[in-house]
């Protein structure tokens, strides 16, 4: 026996749980129940073992040859990937995934530090996310039920894709493409399976079509027709995402390391140039009217583009990920370091909250967070943005904004100040929205007023006068010098002695007695006893 390690985690499935190196003979893993007994769970068959190092959470270990090599597999023995290859002796290694680093000391007395580590690897479409566990597993979740299904395998998971109603995973000699049978349950069964031994570092889902891409090459390949277009780029692929489009003619927006976005229809030979935008682009959405495009590069710094206009129209800093609200056009989140959530909203300040974790979705009101494997759902209120844009006279917007979840209350001051600056469209819409015919009248008496080119005071009266504050309609109507129209409002009230004196008023101003420099004095003195 050269070496021997126990599983530094003592939880059930790894208590008491020894590994041991035998000269010519690989890894044995045994599981101790008592002092003089115990089993073999696994065996390793591979070439004579100098060390044996686990990570501190005891899923991963790594071990060195005397042919120099350092391999890293799980606590299952299920082999993960080779980290370096020497041509001397390893004697000794050291392995922390925590700092994502692994020491190896060599027979001639050089210590190296090599770099490993396992990136997340998920997929997002609409409702379904589905993410890698424990490295050998899928978890697939309906993030609006909170519904999961676990899919296991005896394999290192490499890629992960989701698009519509299919799934494809992506394991070390393999890609297995499974179809979603019912939500509810969500419940899977496998499709189909394809050999692929090719190297591939993102992995695309569309509606018929599976899209490998590595280095400078991206590779279609049909379900049933196998290998059908390839595409080669001048740089690198960073990073590329299916963003809708018909059964077999998908948009896939491609990010190159030298900065160029590209836009490429599956089925078509020939990629679009959008744009260069001069980072190294590690996360992307699109609004969803895809006109406002969000990147975050390598170096965690958010970038919002105007696609129309190929301008940045805001940054931000330490940014992790980010989505797009699924209904309003310019609205996303984002997650920052911190634990911090932000909401964008068009050109508006970013409010800031305390919400750690990871960004995957944002539907109407509800921003979906995933913290250590949790789901949370993050219910955003609506009111302070849609406020902000009334202040700004931006009446469609508002009413966008409204429409993903707020009061009543937020409703009908929306309506009323849309009827003050003449949206009388956004008002009606209100007004149908919360069935209220009383108010559905009022739209389209205010906008009759309007077009016969009544005063703004005059129509502000009137609304006033449907939510029964008659007292600031009177005082609005003589103000404007309406007497008029006061005296029928305080006839419809049967408010007899502000009628006898607004008909002395009328009377006084169709016959005068006072001089000219008089009428103003008269007309404070009416206001001054109206309002008190």
């Amino acid at each position: 026996m050269w070496c021997l390690k126990f599983n530094p985690v003592q939880a059930e499935a790894t208590k008491n749980t020894l590994i041991v190196s035998i000269w010519n003979k690989g890894l044995i893993q045994y599981r101790i129940e008592e002092q003089d007994k115990y089993e073999v769970t696994h065996k390793l068959q591979t070439e004579d073992i100098t060390d044996i190092k686990f990570d501190n959470k005891g899923e991963v270990f790594a071990i060195s040859t005397s042919n120099g090599l350092v391999s890293m597999y799980t606590k299952d023995f299920i082999y993960l990937k080779e980290v370096y290859k020497s041509n001397e002796w390893i004697w000794s290694i050291s392995l922390s995934l925590s700092i994502k680093m692994l020491l190896s000391g060599t027979s001639e007395g050089i210590i190296r530090a090599h770099k490993v580590g396992f990136n997340k690897v998920h997929a997002v479409y609409k409702n379904l996310y589905a993410y890698r566990d424990r490295l050998t597993n899928i978890i697939v979740r309906n993030i609006e039920t909170d519904i999961s299904v676990r899919i296991r395998y005896k394999k290192y998971v490499r890629n992960i894709a989701v698009y519509a109603s299919y799934l494809a995973v992506q394991l070390a000699d393999e890609i297995i493409v499974y179809r979603l049978l019912n939500t509810s349950n969500m419940r899977y069964e496998m499709a189909r399976k394809i050999k692929c031994e090719k190297e591939c570092n993102i992995l695309l889902m569309g509606g018929r079509d599976i899209i490998l891409c590595h280095e400078k090459r991206m590779l279609q390949v049909n379900l049933l027709e196998g290998e059908v277009e390839e595409w080669l780029f001048d740089s690198n692929i960073s990073l590329a995402k299916v963003v809708g489009g018909p059964i077999g003619r998908e948009n896939v927006i491609v990010a190159l390391e030298n900065g160029d976005l590209f836009k490429v229809f599956i089925g078509s030979s020939l990629p679009v140039l959008l744009m260069n935008v001069k980072v190294v682009v590690c996360a992307l959405d699109y609004s969803c009217e895809y006109d406002h495009l969000a990147i975050i590069d390598c170096s965690s710094k958010l970038f919002l583009y105007n696609i129309k206009e190929k301008k940045v129209v805001h940054e931000d800093v330490n940014v992790t990920s980010v989505a797009y609200n699924k209904e309003v056009n310019d609205l996303l989140a984002y997650s920052k370091e911190g634990k911090v959530l932000a909401i964008k909203s068009g050109n508006l300040p970013v409010t800031l909250q305390g919400t750690p974790g990871t960004v995957i979705s944002f539907k109407r009101s509800k921003v979906y967070i995933m913290e250590r494997k949790l789901l949370k759902e993050i219910d955003i209120a609506q009111s302070g943005i849609m406020r902000k844009y009334v202040e700004r006279k931006m009446f469609v917007k508002a009413y966008k904004i409204g429409c993903l979840g707020v009061n009543k209350q937020d409703w009908l001051f929306l309506a009323f100040e849309a009827i003050k600056n003449k949206e009388f469209v956004i008002a009606r819409k209100v007004f149908i929205k919360l069935k209220n015919m009383k108010y559905l009248e009022l739209a389209a008496t205010t906008e009759e007023m309007s077009k016969m080119g009544e005063s703004n005071s005059l129509i502000e009266a009137e609304i006033l006068a449907s939510q029964k504050n008659y007292k600031e309609a009177a005082h609005l109507l003589i103000q404007d010098g309406n007497y008029n129209k006061t005296l029928e409002l305080y006839v419809e009230l049967k408010m007899w002695k502000n009628v006898d004196k607004i008909k002395g008023k009328i009377n006084e101003l169709e016959n005068p007695l006072v001089p000219v420099n008089m009428k103003d004095l008269i007309n404070i003195q009416v206001i001054c006893f109206i309002t008190n």
